[in-house]
């Protein structure tokens, strides 16, 4: 687990032993009406019901998790990722949870919780790994909704790296044509967006281009990516968010990619 985020949570763990304490604040008993509520939405998660677990926020929640950092995350780019961790992993509630409603001193209600994801790889089921989870749901004025999200995870714990020998970088060696650099950087800005907010953020398409190039040299821009590994890859490139994207640029791709060389190459150490 990143060092940070585990601090925090050991931090977060001490604050709710003692928040008890705290003047500021009014806690409500642990079988509260929303306290029931946000569990259901914890349901829905683990029984992948993304009907019912989208139902169950506000329209125009809002999300936010360390992963994203300041992204504009909406319900159904939350539900994307999930589907993608259920893919990869068989998750499970971890047997100890602990549950806090509270409302600050200007009347905004939080509901707490604290746990863990035990997640199981589905291709390899002896590799069981478990997930600290901090999420603090934000209540509606109505008190009956959840207009926001926070939460921390160890995102890390839920990649599948599949180590050095698996991991593998895609090489395009291309030209532009008559496409303008601006559009092509636009349109893989655009996937790596996309790729973001599935989830993965350190992967990302990036673009080289030959240093004083002689004008009748081929090949003077190269795309490159790396990818955990080829399921990672073929994941994020079936997913329909991603398809879509491509689908709305077909004609450019189509140019863009008309007698490239395409290399996809393994590290040997």
């Amino acid at each position: 687990m990143n060092a940070t985020l585990k601090n925090y949570m050991i931090a977060g763990f001490l604050l709710l032993a003692f928040t008890q304490c705290d003047t500021n604040r009014v806690f409500y008993p642990d079988d509260s009406e929303n306290i029931r509520y946000c569990n259901s939405i914890v349901a829905a998660f683990y029984e992948q019901d993304w009907d019912t677990y989208r139902s169950k926020f506000a329209e125009g929640a809002w999300f936010k998790h360390n992963q994203w950092e300041d992204a504009d995350i909406k319900v159904d780019d939350i539900i994307a990722v999930h589907k993608i961790n259920h893919q990869h992993f068989l998750l499970t509630r971890g047997k100890h949870e602990e549950w806090l409603e509270w409302s600050n001193k200007e009347g905004k209600r939080y509901v707490e919780l604290w746990g863990e994801i035990v997640a199981t790889n589905r291709y390899n089921p002896g590799d069981v790994r478990r997930v600290p989870l901090n999420v603090s749901f934000v209540i509606g004025e109505d008190g009956r909704s959840v207009i926001g999200e926070y939460v921390l995870i160890d995102t890390e714990q839920l990649r599948l790296s599949g180590g050095i020998a698996e991991e593998r970088k895609s090489i395009h060696f291309m030209d532009i044509k008559q496409l303008s650099e601006a559009d092509v950087l636009a349109y893989f800005e655009g996937l790596n967006q996309v790729i973001h907010r599935l989830g993965y953020p350190d992967i990302r398409y990036r673009i080289l281009k030959v240093k004083n190039p002689i004008a009748t040299q081929s090949y003077q821009y190269v795309l490159e990516s790396t990818w955990p590994n080829d399921l990672v890859y073929q994941r994020i490139h079936e997913h329909p968010d991603y398809q879509a994207w491509a689908d709305k640029h077909e004609a450019m791709i189509d140019q863009l990619f008309n007698g490239e060389v395409y290399r996809k190459v393994y590290r040997l150490n």
